[in-house]
Order: C-alpha cells, then sequence, then structure tokens
C-alpha cells in the first residue's frame, strides 16, 4: 500500500507540475485526502473491542500537554539547529542556533524525565523495558534515519544536475513501488515460517548495501548500474524491518501496551528520519559553500549526503545479534475439546 501510494503521488505531482506550479500539487493532494477520508468513514469497519474515550474535562486532565509541548517544541528546536548551521552567518558560532541547539536538548531531557513522574505520560518508559521492542526501533530507526534522505538528494540530483521533469523523477522512482509491493507480498508469506531475526538482517544489510551504492555513485553514472539496485534494496530494508517491528508490537506485547508502542515507534521512526535529513542538510550546506539551496553546488556535496544514511545503517548491523525474536503471525490452533 504504501510504496504504490508513494509512486501514484509522485506522478499525480509530476504531472500537475507539467499543467501548472508546484503549489498546485498541495492543492490537488488536499482534495485527494478529503475524498480518501470520506470514503474511509464508510468503509472502515468499527473496532467495537475498544472503549471509545470522551472529549470531556476528566479526558482533558489526563492529557500530557506539558509533555507534548517539550517534545514539540525540543525536537523542532534540535533539528531547526542543525539545518540552519551551515547557512547561518558565522555557521555553528551564530548565536541562534547555539540557542537553539541547546534549548532543544534540554527540553528533551526534561520531556523524558517528565514522562517517568507524569501519571498518564504520552510516552511510557516501562514500554522500553521489552529488549526485543527497544532493539527493533533501535535497528528500524537507523535505517528509516537515511531512507527519506536519500530519497530526498537522489531527486534533487535528478532535477538540478540531470535536469529530468518532475514526471521523469516519478519515472525514475517507480522500481521503490514495484519492489515494495513484492516484499510485503513475501513477507506475509514467510514472517510465520522463518525466524523474523533473519528478516531484520537481510533488512538492515539490504539497507547498508542500498546506501554503499549510492555514496559510490560517480557523477554521469548509469541508473541502472547504481541507482536502481539502491532503490530496490532501500524498500527491501524498510518493508523488513517495519513489517517485522509492528509484527512484533502487535503480537508480543501485552495488549494494553500495544496501541502506546505502536504508536511510540511510528512516531520515533518519522523523527530519526527528520533528524537524517537535518544532519545531510547540514553536511551538504557546509561542503556546497551557498546559502542558495545548492542550485549550483558540485556533486561531491551531493554524494557526501548519502554517507550520512550509511552511517545510520551500517550502525544498526551492531545491535542485530542481541535480537531475540522467533517468527510471527502464526495463527493459533484451537485447543481440542477434553
Amino acid at each position: 500500500g504504501n510504496p504504490l501510494g508513494f509512486v501514484l503521488g509522485a506522478f499525480v505531482a509530476g504531472v500537475v507540475m507539467l499543467v501548472s506550479t508546484w503549489r498546485a500539487v498541495f492543492w490537488v493532494l488536499c482534495v485527494i485526502y478529503f475524498i480518501f477520508t470520506i470514503i474511509t468513514w464508510w468503509i472502515v469497519p468499527k473496532d467495537d473491542g475498544q472503549v471509545k474515550g470522551k472529549l470531556d474535562m476528566e479526558t482533558l486532565a489526563k492529557f500530557d500537554f506539558l509533555g507534548a509541548f517539550l517534545a514539540v517544541v525540543g525536537i523542532a528546536m534540535f533539528t531547526g539547529a542543525l539545518t540552519l548551521a551551515n547557512t547561518a552567518p558565522h555557521g555553528w558560532r551564530t548565536i541562534y542556533v547555539v540557542a537553539l541547539l541547546v534549548i532543544g536538548i534540554i527540553l528533551i531531557a526534561l520531556f523524558i524525565y517528565w514522562q517517568s513522574i507524569f501519571e498518564y505520560p504520552l510516552m511510557p518508559l516501562h514500554v522500553w523495558r521489552d529488549r526485543n521492542f527497544t532493539l527493533l526501533n533501535l535497528i528500524l530507526c537507523l535505517g528509516y534515519y537515511g531512507f527519506s534522505n536519500n530519497i530526498f538528494w537522489l531527486t534533487l540530483i535528478w532535477q538540478r544536475i540531470d535536469r529530468c521533469s518532475p514526471l521523469e523523477v516519478a519515472l525514475r522512482l517507480l522500481p521503490q513501488a514495484v519492489g515494495g509491493l513484492t516484499v510485503n507480498f513475501i513477507a506475509a508469506l514467510v514472517m510465520h515460517r522463518v525466524s523474523n531475526k533473519l528478516l531484520m538482517i537481510i533488512g538492515a544489510v539490504a539497507f547498508t548495501i542500498s546506501s554503499a551504492l549510492i555514496s559510490a555513485m560517480p557523477a554521469g553514472s548509469s541508473w541502472w548500474a547504481f541507482t536502481f539496485p539502491s532503490l530496490v534494496l532501500s524498500v527491501i530494508g524498510a518493508d523488513f524491518e517495519f513489517t517485522v517491528t509492528n509484527m512484533y508490537v502487535m503480537s508480543s506485547l501485552p495488549s494494553e501496551q500495544q496501541s502506546v508502542a505502536g504508536g511510540m515507534f511510528n512516531t520515533v521512526s518519522r523523527i530519526c528520519s527528520s533528524m537524517g535529513l537535518g544532519i545531510s542538510t547540514a553536511v551538504f550546506s557546509g561542503l556546497s559553500g551557498s546559502a542558495d539551496g545548492g542550485l549550483h553546488a558540485p556533486f561531491h556535496a551531493y554524494q557526501a549526503t548519502f554517507w550520512v544514511a550509511l552511517a545510520g545503517a551500517g550502525l544498526s548491523l551492531f545491535f542485530l545479534p542481541f535480537l531475540t525474536i522467533k517468527s510471527q503471525g502464526a495463527k493459533r490452533r484451537k485447543e481440542s475439546p477434553a
């Protein structure tokens, strides 16, 4: 579903930009999201097993407003400092960059402390006591740390250096859709048959090789030689790691922890993606030597951003031996009556 939606979205954006401006893309996507929202209201079945919450004073009193503020503002300041550092007048010595970085780190630390003492925390810390849950999230985050980063900088290379149109960029990303659908189908067939630790190993190695390929990609190289295999391997890493982690949350943790843990691993993976993009932007800005958005940046500045992803994917390999998960998703057999 995700790969197909991603590529269809890219095609829609490419077609709209051919006949209009980039601003029109967001208006078209807004209409599409609204239509799917209406459709969802009618086709998604009701979940009678969940207790519906009420929007009343009791519910609001339990909501962790302070935790939400500390997390959102802290992460925004931290990633903002990484992004702005090399375009600031005095680099990392610029006062507002230092202030954003220090305050962001302090707010994130305060958020973690507040979660340990507040009665109704947004992120219950006890969930992280499950070793496999922590390791799966860590490996997933290190992979996703560079996944979105690589796609972003690849598309810039195609547009700014190879002079591709938006529709041509969408076509070059097509292997991710086909590969993603194929990998999800394979995962559904084998998850309950083989060790999911093996699937995580395959995913982490695929992420690492994918980043290594485009890190070594020379200027003007063939799309088939480096980019095509890199795109295919990247979705193998993303889909295997996401599916295994999601299945562990849904099947191995207690029912009262599943919704919280699911929300946590989705949120943390998105945060890591943002941090990876922020760090790669700082690297790119430092090597391009300009603040004009890199319109005339040398190829090696783009190439260096892929090393950021490679570092994260390579680091994830060291945590794989400590996983103890086995197969997941097998249907439980009904016990025969005595």
